[in-house]
Order: C-alpha cells, then structure tokens, then sequence
C-alpha cells in the first residue's frame, strides 16, 4: 500500500458506507466520504483523491454519471464501482466508460484489497514514469513527425 494512498467512498447506504468506510481507513488508507454523485463531483474539484470507490444507484446523481463527470475533471483518478444489481451489461458499461474496475455487493473484502492495492501500484508506476520521462505529460506535437512512404507521390489538383 502507498502511503497517504486517499480514497473516497460514495454510497448512499449510510451503514454500507460506514462499514467500508471502518474497513479502508483499519487497512491505514485516508478515506473521505460521501452520500451521493453531485457532492463527489464537487469534492473532486477541490480535492485530488487516489481512488473512488463509487455505488452506482444512487438517489440524485448515479454512480455513472458522476463518473463521466469525475473523469472530465480528472481522467487518471481510478474509480471502482460497485452495485447490489450486478449484471453483465451494466458491468462491460461501467468499465467501457472509463470505470477501473468492478465489484458486486455484498463486497468480497479480498477482491476489494486486491484491487485497491493493484490500483496503487498502476498510480506508482504512472507517477515513476513520468518522472523518469518528463516528454510524456506532453501531448504529442504531430508537427514534427516525418515519415517515409513506399507510395508514390499524390498530384494535388487546384480546382479555381
């Protein structure tokens, strides 16, 4: 486990949350917590977190749609989602739009650990690779690339 590895919780079952919430920070993680989508959002804008470990029915704001919203603010923060009514379409969902993983309800503590703990290492090894190349936070400037071809030339026509 990463040191100071932060984790936001978001479920709108108070007992559900509190368990996790018991568990996480007993396994020595920062945990923040919150009762619905909107207010994670707004805890993303001012906060960076290492993971979200997210429901996905929730009252006002679905786990999905804050999810789309979180990964508009910040793309890399994984985000784990779980669910009481799993199903495989609303599993391959999830993951297809942008979802890290996914995990059922009631939560088999070994998977969630298994997971949060391969999520701290991918976040390891992104922040090591940055640091090793410091070209890769910048995006690619298509500009200055220059490229050979076997085909011969294309004539342009000049329509007037």
């Amino acid at each position: 486990m990463t040191k100071n590895f932060s984790i936001l919780v978001v479920d709108d079952d108070t007992s559900h949350r509190l368990m996790l919430t018991t568990l996480l920070s007993g396994w020595g993680y920062t945990i923040f917590e919150t009762n619905d989508g909107e207010p994670a959002i707004e805890m993303v804008k001012e906060r960076f977190f290492d993971l979200i470990l997210m429901d996905i029915r929730m009252l006002k704001v679905s786990g999905l749609e804050a999810m789309e919203a979180i990964k508009g603010i910040n793309p890399d923060i994984p985000i784990v989602i779980m669910t009481a009514y799993a199903s495989i379409s609303t599993a391959m969902g999830a993951l297809k739009n942008g979802a890290y993983d996914y995990i059922t309800k009631p939560i088999d503590f070994d998977k969630l650990r298994q997971t949060i703990e391969k999520a701290s290492e991918v976040r390891r090894l992104k922040k090591e690779a940055l640091s090793l190349h410091p070209s890769l936070k910048e995006p690619l400037d298509h500009r200055h690339i220059i490229t050979r071809s076997t085909l011969p030339p294309r004539r342009l026509h000049t329509v007037v």
